[in-house]
C-alpha cells in the first residue's frame, strides 16, 4: 500500500510538471514551404528532444496506433507516434501482405498474413522506421517515433501549430522527400517571434519521391537506414 501511494504521488508530480511546462509554452504556427515557395503537407515538426520528452511507460498504456494496408498501400503513408507506443498493422486488402522494416530504431517482420496480426509491435526507440512489403515492391510507408510529446504534422496548406517555449530557437523537421535523406531529421532555426506570427520554414526537397527499388527480405534495401 505504501509503495502504491508513493507511486501515485510521483505520477501526480510528473503530471503537474507536464502541465506547468505546457503552461509556460505558447502556441506557435509553422508553415513549411519548398524552395519555390509551395506549401508542403505532411511535414513532421518536433520540438528539441529535451522539451517535454515522451514518456515510454505512459505510451505503452495507450491504445495501439494503426498502420493499415489498403489498395496495396500503407495507410497512412506517414504515421507519427511517441516513443514506447505500440502499432497494429491490420490488412484491409483481400490479399496477403508481408510487412517488414530493416530500420535501426525497429527491425521486425510480419510474415504473409491477412486480416489482423496476433500482436501489435512496440516501438521502443525514437527515429525513422521505413516500412516495406516483401510481396508488393511499390509499398512504402514511414513511422516517425518521436522522443518528445511536443510534435505536429502540417496540413494541406503546410501549416501546423504546437506549444513551444518562447526562448526556444530551433525545431526539428522531417519529410520523406527531404534532399538530406528520408531517414534524416533536420534542425532548423526559429527566429524571435511576435504574437500570432506564422513562422515560415523552407525545406529543400528532392524532385522525385524516395526510390521504390526491389526490396525482398534479406536484400540490401535498408542498409541506408543504419543496418
Amino acid at each position: 500500500m505504501q509503495r502504491s501511494s508513493a507511486l501515485a504521488i510521483v505520477v501526480a508530480v510528473v503530471a503537474l510538471g507536464c502541465v506547468y511546462a505546457r503552461a509556460e509554452a505558447s502556441p506557435v504556427t509553422v508553415q513549411t514551404v519548398d524552395m519555390q515557395g509551395n506549401n508542403i503537407p505532411h511535414v513532421v515538426i518536433l520540438a528539441p528532444e529535451n522539451q517535454l520528452p515522451a514518456d515510454p511507460d505512459l505510451n505503452r498504456e495507450m491504445p495501439a496506433a494503426i498502420m493499415d494496408q489498403i489498395d496495396k498501400a500503407f495507410a497512412p503513408e506517414v504515421l507519427v507516434i511517441e516513443q514506447g507506443r505500440k502499432v497494429n498493422f491490420p490488412n484491409s486488402d483481400n490479399i496477403r501482405h508481408h510487412v517488414y522494416s530493416f530500420s535501426k530504431p525497429k527491425v521486425f517482420e510480419l510474415k504473409l498474413y491477412a486480416k489482423q496480426p496476433e500482436h501489435p509491435i512496440e516501438f521502443e526507440q525514437a527515429g525513422i522506421v521505413v516500412l516495406g512489403c516483401n510481396i508488393h515492391d511499390q509499398m512504402l510507408g514511414f513511422i516517425v517515433v518521436s522522443d518528445t510529446a511536443t510534435w505536429a504534422e502540417t496540413d494541406s496548406n503546410g501549416l501546423a501549430t504546437l506549444p513551444l517555449p518562447e526562448n526556444l530557437n530551433t525545431i526539428r523537421v522531417w519529410h520523406p522527400n527531404l534532399k538530406s535523406g528520408f531517414n534524416q531529421v533536420e534542425v532548423h532555426p526559429l527566429p524571435k517571434r511576435q504574437p500570432d506570427q506564422v513562422i515560415r520554414v523552407q525545406l529543400d526537397l528532392k524532385t522525385t519521391p524516395p526510390a521504390k527499388e526491389k526490396r525482398g527480405f534479406g536484400s540490401d534495401r535498408f542498409k541506408l537506414h543504419g543496418r
